[in-house]
């Protein structure tokens, strides 16, 4: 089984996310798009992205546990 969430990645301030200064320290972060939407019309590529999960059914991956 799959699922696609509409994602986004961008630079933010670690200590205060919603800090938008210019030339502020930044690291990168995914946002996922919480109305599952992508709304973005934008000539950057990072902005406008498809998260992908594919859930393994005779295999599942649970918590702390390793494929071996």
């Amino acid at each position: 089984m799959k699922k696609r969430i509409p994602i986004a990645i961008r630079g933010r301030n670690p200590e205060n996310p919603s800090d938008r200064t210019p030339g502020i320290p930044t690291i990168q972060r995914i946002e996922p798009q919480q109305e599952n939407i992508c709304n973005t019309l934008t000539t950057v590529n990072k902005d406008t992205m498809i998260l992908e999960i594919v859930e393994d059914s005779v295999n599942p991956i649970r918590g702390g546990e390793s494929r071996s």
